[in-house]
């Protein structure tokens, strides 16, 4: 996983747009969802800047390199999570895009903000949706966390690391 550090300027901005943007349909946090995945968002435009790409920021994709539509789905963790943490998206997102990129948005303890991203790994959206578990909203895991809307989850452990991203993009 790639370690992004979070600025104050980064906070500032995302918030800034989070305001704008509002509250995404369908969002499990409110305002705050939108500013945890813009959050995610800068980090990894930042850590894939050598190849180039645009914020493209709709709601079907976040990242334009060349022709490929890229979304970024970041989560909030309290604490550093390990590789293999479980990486998902919502079942009703049929976002028209090409690729996913996961991202890990660490809490400072104690502070209210946010610490670093863990740029976990990209996988081709329909590769994802085929080797993926549905999780039914309800379902509960081992580890007691329950499911409150429907998701495809895999571990991230199966994602592509992120240096082999530039040649899959043809950069």
């Amino acid at each position: 996983m790639q370690v992004v550090p979070i600025t104050r300027g980064d906070c500032e901005e995302a918030w800034a747009e989070a305001k704008r943007i509002g509250v995404l349909k369908n969002s499990l946090m409110g305002k705050s969802g939108s500013f945890v995945g813009l959050v995610g968002e800068l980090a990894v435009f930042r850590s894939i800047a050598h190849l180039s790409p645009l914020r493209d920021n709709t709601f079907e994709h976040d990242l334009l390199i060349g022709s490929r539509r890229i979304d970024v789905k970041t989560k909030r963790w309290a604490r550093r999570p390990p590789p293999e943490a479980p990486v998902n998206v919502p079942e009703y997102s049929r976002q028209d895009c090409d690729a996913y990129i996961f991202a890990h948005l660490v809490w400072r303890a104690g502070e209210g903000s946010p610490a670093e991203v863990l740029v976990a790994g990209w996988i081709e959206r329909d590769r994802f949706i085929n080797n993926s578990t549905l999780w039914r909203r309800g379902e509960a895991k081992d580890c007691g966390w329950v499911c409150s809307k429907d998701c495809r989850e895999m571990p991230g452990s199966s994602l592509e690391p992120m240096e082999s991203f530039g040649g899959w993009c043809g950069c």
